[in-house]
């Protein structure tokens, strides 16, 4: 359970990663939140034992952090549209 706690934790770096290499937009992230959510679940999911407390101790948290990257992702990309000449 640590391993997946970590793991999924680690959620907000990929997003900001992925933005800041331009390897996808912050408006295709924000189409896309329903079925990552969907994904968040279904991995909380696998990588948990089958209770639904501790499914949510590890999805919605997980979510969250999503939420926070994308949030600090859209401000990256503000930041680097500004720079641009």
């Amino acid at each position: 359970m640590i391993l997946a706690f970590g793991l999924m934790f680690q959620f907000p770096l990929a997003v900001l990663i992925c933005v800041k290499f331009g390897l996808v937009r912050v408006s295709t992230l924000k189409l896309a939140r329903p079925y990552i959510i969907v994904g968040i679940l279904i991995l909380a999911a696998i990588f948990t034992p089958p209770d639904i407390v501790s499914q949510l101790m590890l999805g919605v948290p997980t979510w969250l952090l999503f939420e926070a990257g994308l949030f600090a992702a859209s401000l990256i990309e503000k930041k680097e549209e500004c720079n641009l000449p």
